[in-house]
């Protein structure tokens, strides 16, 4: 029985022995709002000038898979359908791209402005959220 008792200790010595520990590492970027001429874009919830609210705002970009069309092939002779070849490709999800995303469905509400601006990274992704804001 202590054979068996220290076989167990042994052998979860060793299997605990080969966990790689986690690397120590730093991450650091920005989102440039100069890209968006025309939208103003803030984290502040307050601002100094006069404004109508359009309505509160949430887009979310995740990483994944999407099709891209190579070529269009005319019609499909059974269905009279027309057709394409695509290519699967993969696309990492960045902040910079779901801001641009989000203030993209801010001016389709008639929006020039996102005031209270949060961007959370959640799971394979992000959430951009705030105040679509039309200023006056």
């Amino acid at each position: 029985m202590k054979k068996i008792l220290a076989l167990c200790a042994f052998a979860a010595l060793m299997m605990s022995s080969c966990v790689t520990p986690i690397k120590f590492q730093q991450n650091a970027g920005y989102i440039d709002y100069s890209m968006f001429p025309g939208m103003f874009i803030t984290e502040s919830n307050s601002v100094s000038f006069e404004y109508q609210p359009i309505g509160s705002l949430y887009a979310e970009e995740t990483s994944g898979e999407y099709q891209v069309v190579k070529k269009k092939v005319g019609n499909n002779e059974i269905y009279g359908d027309e057709y394409a070849v695509v290519d699967g490709k993969y696309r990492q999800a960045k902040p910079q791209s779901a801001l641009a995303f989000a203030t993209d469905k801010a001016k389709e509400m008639g929006g020039n402005g996102i005031i209270n601006l949060r961007i959370e990274k959640i799971d394979g992704g992000y959430c951009v959220t705030g105040m679509v804001i039309r200023r006056k």
